[in-house]
């Protein structure tokens, strides 16, 4: 293990937990690797100001899967300690200096931290980590992700802010922080800061990715997200976009949602297969971001759905037809109401709700007549099914 040596390296606390060794310092103490002579394991001991008893009996209550587990708060000898589950892994610090994380990893890690750090500002009295930093995310070996030393952790009243405490790390601190005000949209920039750090930092220019992070790390507090509940559904409109555009070639193959090799095209055009089969999708070519984002993100769950199959498969295609019905009563224009009633009528093929899907299929024509791809694909379902229907 060998450890760098400090005086507290060989002390034993409580008469229970022996500290073996540093493991780096956080926040406003040191945590010490420690065996459990009473269970037999390890430990992560961290020194914490005495004065902050009060505060550790609060986390010490929480309780969450990407947090560690806390055991235990001990005072002695006008020092204290907070014991906590030590977690094996890769800290993503380290993961990061092997070069940029994938663009996917970095969303999905983004939206597991909205959680935790949501859990930690819902609870009552909120609480804000106040150093959330790779070097602060443990990734095991099952790929799991924690957010660690809790020892930093901050307890805020009612206002969601508190006074007098300069705490963090200078490089991902939110500015009002290093000023001694911290609260929950402090945690929000820290997190903005670094994902954007793991992602290499690289910006491009109209990604949705790097105006979510932009936001996040706005100077003004009142211009970040004003909680993690939002930022996580960004990250989520995000993940659907590129997880589409990612899986194009593979999502082509799903006959039926795909059919015919089109995907909501209009106008007749064709495909090119030299250019990787991108899809010029020109129903969505002059509308609001806003409907795009949302309807991805319900493709995306559908495709899931055919590619999962069977029970889990059928279930998340109900869950879309039950979202697509939702956004056909709020769209009022005719050519997102054609795209919504086309996906619709693909879903109830793929359930098998052949009559669902003639009726869905013949609305997609009502608002968008003049779709040759939507009426060439409504007459070959209509010949499969062998049914006999002028369009």
């Amino acid at each position: 293990m060998g450890g760098a040596q400090t005086p507290l390296v060989g002390k034993k606390i409580k008469d229970r937990y022996y500290l073996l060794e540093r493991l780096g310092g956080g926040g406003d103490g040191t945590v010490y690797l420690a065996r459990d002579e009473i269970l037999g394991k390890y430990w992560a001991v961290k020194e914490i100001p005495a004065h902050r008893s009060k505060e550790m009996r609060i986390l010490k209550n929480l309780s969450h899967s990407m947090l560690p587990q806390i055991a235990d708060y001990v005072e002695e000898d006008e020092k204290a300690y907070l014991v906590m589950e030590y977690i094996e892994g890769r800290n993503l610090e380290e993961l990061r200096k092997e070069g940029p994380c994938s663009r996917e990893q970095v969303i999905q890690w983004g939206i597991q931290l909205c959680q935790v750090l949501g859990y930690l500002h819902s609870r009552h009295p909120a609480v804000v980590h106040s150093d959330v930093k790779p070097s602060n995310l443990i990734l095991t070996e099952n790929q799991e992700l924690y957010l660690i030393d809790l020892g930093s952790s901050v307890v805020v009243g009612e206002g969601r802010q508190r006074v007098g405490l300069c705490r963090g790390t200078r490089e991902y601190a939110a500015p009002e922080q290093l000023l001694g005000r911290l609260g929950c949209t402090s945690d929000i920039y820290s997190l903005g800061r670094t994902l954007e750090v793991l992602a290499g930092g690289k910006k491009e220019a109209g990604d949705k990715l790097w105006r979510i992070l932009k936001k996040c790390q706005a100077l003004q507090e009142a211009q970040r997200y004003q909680d993690c509940q939002e930022l996580e559904r960004e990250l989520r409109k995000a993940a659907a976009k590129n997880q589409i555009r990612l899986e194009r070639p593979l999502v082509i193959r799903v006959g039926i949602f795909l059919l015919g090799g089109c995907l909501l095209m209009s106008g007749g055009d064709e495909i090119s297969r030299s250019q990787g089969r991108q899809v010029r999708q020109d129903i969505w070519l002059d509308e609001k971001e806003e409907f795009l984002d949302v309807y991805t993100v319900v493709q995306n769950q559908i495709v899931q759905g055919m590619l999962m199959g069977g029970k889990n498969g059928s279930v998340l295609l109900e869950e879309s037809v039950k979202r697509l019905r939702e956004l056909l009563k709020e769209e009022q224009r005719e050519r997102e109401q054609a795209a919504l009633w086309l996906a619709l009528a693909r879903v109830y093929r793929e359930l098998g709700q052949t009559h669902s899907a003639e009726r869905a299929y013949a609305r997609a024509l009502e608002n968008d007549s003049g779709n040759v791809q939507t009426k060439q694909e409504y007459q070959s379902y209509l010949a499969e099914e062998g049914i006999k229907k002028k369009t």
